[in-house]
Parts: structure tokens; C-alpha cells; sequence
């Protein structure tokens, strides 16, 4: 019974993320963070300053859903199953860019480790040309 029971919420949250991404259409770009339930300082920063760069440079493409942000928690058994299609188990910010019914994955959590936190303007400036490359 419990088997059954995760299975449906399985299958559930999967239908609900597909549908939450159709909603928008026009989306070109996914930017999607995962984070455990205990966050240290570099994850945070990796989630904070690609929400700055997200307002500060792409404000217009986020209300129109060109771009769509979310923040997921790994820990949490609603999101075990996006968790798992994107192998995130634990920080991971993903790009994905979206070409019709095609997906191509960017792995970004390496440079959000290696510069959100001690060098922000540095991880802004990448990151900020990397989505303009992808959103083109």
C-alpha cells in the first residue's frame, strides 16, 4: 500500500511540474536550483545572486516566462521526482534550455560553487552571459 501510495505522489508531482512549465508557452530557458533542507553559505549565495541576476537583467523575460526560475528542496517529498530526472540529490543549479519539446541540460553548479559566494560580481557577470547565450 505504501508502495502505491508514493507511486501516485510520484506520478502526481511529475504531471504538476510538466503542466507548470506548459503553462508558460513561450519559455525558452529553465533555471532551476536544488538545495537540501540544511543550506550552507555557498549555497545560499549560488540561489541569492542568480535571483539578482535574474531581476537585475532579465526582469522583463521572467513576467513574460521567456525564463522561468524555481527553487526546489530535495528533501522534500514533493520534489523527489524533478529531483530525479535532473539527478540533483543535493546544491545544483541547472540551465535548461528549451528548444521545442527539446532539452539541453547545463550543468552550472561548479561555477555557482566557485564564485557566487567569494567572488559575486565575477558569478554575476558569467552567469548573466551565459542565459543571454542561451536565450538568443
Amino acid at each position: 500500500m505504501k508502495k502505491l501510495l508514493l507511486l501516485i505522489v510520484l506520478f502526481s508531482s511529475v504531471l504538476m511540474i510538466n503542466f507548470s512549465f506548459a503553462q508558460t508557452g513561450t519559455c525558452k530557458l529553465k533555471v532551476l536550483y536544488f538545495h537540501a533542507t540544511n543550506r550552507c553559505p555557498g549555497c545560499m549565495a549560488i540561489e541569492n545572486k542568480t535571483k539578482e541576476v535574474l531581476e537585475e537583467s532579465f526582469k522583463t523575460q521572467v513576467e513574460n516566462g521567456t525564463i522561468v526560475f524555481k527553487s526546489y528542496n530535495v528533501d522534500d517529498a514533493e520534489n523527489k521526482a524533478i529531483s530525479k530526472k535532473y539527478k540533483a540529490y543535493g546544491p545544483t543549479l541547472m540551465l535548461i534550455e528549451i528548444d521545442g519539446k527539446t532539452e539541453k541540460e547545463i550543468d552550472y553548479t561548479d561555477t555557482g560553487f566557485s564564485y557566487a559566494k567569494n567572488e559575486p560580481d565575477k558569478y554575476k557577470t558569467m552567469l548573466k552571459q551565459q542565459i543571454q547565450d542561451l536565450i538568443k
